[in-house]
């Protein structure tokens, strides 16, 4: 991501959490739509956010929607959501 896009998610609320342990987890902070969809994530660990990643967000065979971040599929429906 550019660091314009970068700045833009800084402050973004968090529209999806999938989490990884007691300490944190990965935060979904957007889903874009266009030809391809993607998904705005990033690693957040005892409230120490990495950078924002963009990710295609693909379908298996069985039609569960999921993105790859750092080799490991992340489907979107074992994403708790979280309210504003």
């Amino acid at each position: 991501m550019y660091k314009e896009e970068i700045e833009k998610y800084k402050d973004k609320d968090v529209i999806a959490v999938y989490p990884m342990g007691n300490w944190g987890g990965i935060e979904i902070l957007d889903i874009e739509h266009g030809i391809e969809d993607y998904a705005i994530a990033r690693y957040n660990y005892d409230n120490v956010p990495e950078k924002p990643h963009r990710n295609i967000i693909r379908t298996n065979s069985k039609g569960r929607a999921f993105f790859v971040l750092d080799g490991r599929r992340i489907y979107l429906d074992e994403c708790m959501k979280t309210t504003t």
